[in-house]
């Protein structure tokens, strides 16, 4: 199916893993994912990376949201540049090489595309023409999508947390999009937006709309080192200002356990903290317990229905 059918109808799509395994249907339950968000000491909480990131889906498809969603993830990590007409979609590149058939539509002699391949020379309706490509370079019917299309099918069902955020505009592209859809609570304010904007921020959209979008401070320096300095700032003002006490974290390396633990761990049952397990020789069961037990209670990786499974059999069947 076209990814342009599935939006008209998002209800007919079956995942591929759904006869192979079902989550607790409270995994389903967006008022018990925004409870659990605002309860520092709750059950952990996942958070997809781009998706199913090639798992079953292209990384960053409508498919591998809305596979992700159905099986229980509380976060969608997604990557989102502007259009040369100022419109957001969703791709981790700057460039349309890597995750669309552009490279064989050049080969067949195409005429009518841009000469470069970077997202910003495009428009949204040149960029709809082309289709996404697996991980082994396959040809599928999956469109790019717009940050609105991930919107419609997120509301009220997951958190969308947004990277890039140096390619694009909160309040041009993202704030007219949340309103559109009606959808206050569903997308995160960028982690590395300053504290004070990320307030301000949320102070206008409770005035306005009653409702606003959680926010993770920036807890880290470069390399995904956790900065005690940047950590006692965040930790003050966000009780200062009343925010949900939540961090965000780098990538988790069980290398650096015990030099983690003393600065994470006073944190622990205080604080939402968010944690990457990316490479694939962190990201397993075996790491996610050294993660809780020190005091993460969210973690984003890319075995993300393993991860899944984890929180069902860890929080849910009991």
């Amino acid at each position: 199916m076209r990814t342009e059918e599935l939006l008209k109808n998002t209800g007919a799509f079956v995942p591929a893993w759904s006869r192979k395994w079902q989550p607790d249907a409270r995994m389903l339950d967006f008022e018990e994912k925004w409870e659990a968000f605002h309860t520092p000491c709750g059950r952990l909480m996942s958070c997809a990376h781009r998706g199913d990131r090639n798992e079953i889906y292209p990384e960053n498809s409508i498919e591998g949201f809305l596979s992700v969603i159905l099986a229980g993830a509380d976060i969608l990590e997604v990557d989102i540049h502007t259009t040369k007409d100022s419109e957001l979609v969703i791709m981790h590149d700057d460039t349309l090489t890597r995750t669309t058939n552009i490279s064989a539509l050049r080969e067949v002699g195409e005429t009518w595309m841009p000469e470069s391949d970077d997202i910003c020379a495009w428009t949204l309706e040149e960029i709809r023409r082309l289709r996404l490509i697996t991980a082994q370079g396959d040809l599928t019917e999956y469109a790019v999508p717009t940050l609105g299309e991930l919107i419609s099918v997120a509301k009220d069902r997951a958190f969308i947390t947004l990277d890039k955020a140096y390619d694009f505009s909160w309040e041009n592209g993202v704030l007219p999009l949340i309103e559109k859809y009606r959808a206050y609570r569903t997308v995160l304010i960028p982690y590395n937006y300053p504290l004070q904007r990320a307030y301000d921020i949320q102070r206008d959209m409770f005035r306005r709309f009653g409702l606003c979008a959680p926010y993770f401070a920036r807890a880290v320096r470069e390399h995904g080192i956790m900065d005690t300095e940047g950590i006692a700032e965040a930790v003050a003002f966000l009780a200062e200002h009343k925010m949900p006490p939540a961090l965000r974290g780098g990538e988790y390396n069980p290398e650096d356990r015990e030099a983690l633990a003393p600065v994470v761990s006073p944190l622990k049952g205080n604080h939402r903290i968010y944690a990457e397990t990316l490479r694939a020789a962190h990201d397993n069961r075996e790491h996610w317990e050294q993660m809780t037990d020190i005091g993460y209670n969210i973690i984003m990786g890319n075995r993300i229905y393993e991860l899944l499974k984890f929180v069902k059999e860890k929080y849910f069947n009991k």
